[in-house]
């Protein structure tokens, strides 16, 4: 008997977890306690040590040892904890040095580099206008409330205060020129804290075949050597998140297969976002227009090679969010430069419901991936009782005017039904 490739809609878990900006992160155990807000997921099933599953006991030690790594950095990185490092800096004073750790001073000096090399389009210093957009941790629970744009006056004085050139580091501290000033690394911290997770599992079993999954909260994730199919080694296949999910039903629109020592992020607008007058506001904040982004696109996924920067995961972060902030053209052009000097592949989704596959990565359809599933797994999917989602757009005739389609229509009337009632 063949079976329908369609997955539930469960849409008010979807809810829960999508449109409150909390998301899951699907199988394995998952931590968060009270105050905490980085979620680190890790499966037994899912790590091997030269082929073989740790024992109960010895997974559970290491266990708590990766999510006691984790809690560290993110009471360093955390704006929402009160005494880390970012949130003493937010309260600082213009020209008060305000010490801090060795990882949110390496992790700042990366975001400076990653700054310059994306032009700022990515930049961990734009609290101020997210802040004014609704978007930061003090407006949880209301991210997606309907609202009208801020003031000309009020975003010009917000974007005086979200220069990255008002910060400097100064022997082991951070200080900034602008009181009103401060840094939100939360477009980089979690590929970052991914990166220090891999690397602790490297140290521990150095010398050692080591394979498994580590993820971040939602959109991070790291894949070490490779998954496991009836005793054989193959690459890990990554199912790339629907952001239109709620109006299509589809879990996963798009499929990486042969995916293997490498990190991957995803950027997209279905997190903290709210609409007005038929218009996606998203938490990404372009540094260009100090708005919400508004380019057309909807998604961006990066996989970065674990051998192709020290960072591989804080990498992926901060291109993922960058390109989300470009012109489709100019991300396309951007990507393909990035995937010729790191390796890298990429995947852009726009609202138009095309997605355009960049450098190292192979993507499939549902319809590709179904057969696929079905000549390698041995599953009875029927290919022809499939429907797509997203469609394959040509790169050489991606225009930066991105015109919503019907579906991406259709999308917004589901948002403001459930949001508002409307």
């Amino acid at each position: 008997m063949k079976r329908s490739f369609a997955p539930a809609a469960a849409f008010l878990l979807f809810l829960a977890f999508c449109l409150a900006g909390c998301a899951g992160t699907g199988g394995g155990h998952s931590h968060l306690q009270e105050g905490y807000f980085v979620q680190l997921s890790v499966a037994r099933e899912d790590v091997r040590v030269d082929g073989a599953l740790l024992s109960e006991e010895e997974f559970s030690a290491l266990e708590g040892e990766l999510f006691a790594l984790v809690r560290s950095l993110e009471e360093a990185f955390s704006l929402e904890i009160e005494g880390s490092d970012l949130s003493r800096l937010r309260d600082a004073a213009a020209g008060e040095t305000v010490a801090v750790c060795e990882d949110t001073e390496a992790l700042f000096s990366l975001s400076e580099e990653l700054a310059d090399m994306t032009d700022e389009k990515f930049t961990p210093a734009l609290l101020p206008l997210t802040e004014l957009w609704g978007f930061a941790p003090a407006d949880a629970g209301s991210y997606n409330d309907a609202r009208p744009e801020p003031s000309a006056q009020a975003l010009a004085a917000a974007r005086e205060a979200s220069s990255l050139s008002l910060f400097s580091a100064v022997g082991g501290g951070i200080v900034k020129a602008d009181g009103r000033a401060a840094l939100d690394l939360g477009g980089i911290a979690k590929g970052y804290i991914c990166d220090a997770v891999v690397s602790f599992l490297r140290e521990r079993y150095a010398g050692h075949a080591l394979d498994g999954i580590v993820k971040i909260s939602s959109s991070n994730s790291a894949y070490l050597g490779n998954a496991r199919r009836e005793g054989e080694a193959q690459g890990y296949t990554v199912g790339i998140e629907n952001p239109r999910r709620l109006s299509t039903g589809v879990a996963d629109g798009l499929f990486l297969v042969d995916v293997a020592d490498a990190a991957v992020t995803t950027s997209a607008d279905n997190y903290r976002f709210y609409v007005w007058e038929d218009k996606i506001y998203p938490h990404i904040i372009d540094e260009e227009t100090g708005k919400p982004a508004d380019r057309g696109i909807i998604g961006v996924t990066v996989v970065v090679p674990e051998t192709a920067h020290p960072y591989a995961g804080a990498l992926a972060d901060a291109l993922s969010t960058a390109a989300f902030c470009m012109p489709l053209t100019g991300a396309l052009s951007f990507l393909e430069e990035m995937a010729q000097a790191y390796g890298l592949g990429a995947v852009i989704v726009a609202r138009d419901f095309r997605y355009y596959a960049v450098g190292e990565v192979h993507v499939l359809g549902r319809k590709d991936y179904a057969s696929y599933c079905n000549r390698y797994l041995g599953t009875q999917y029927d290919v022809g009782e499939i429907e797509e989602v997203f469609t394959e757009g040509d790169a050489d005739a991606a225009s930066d005017e991105v015109l919503p389609c019907a579906q991406e229509l259709a999308y917004i009337a589901r948002v403001k039904e459930v949001l508002y009632g409307a």
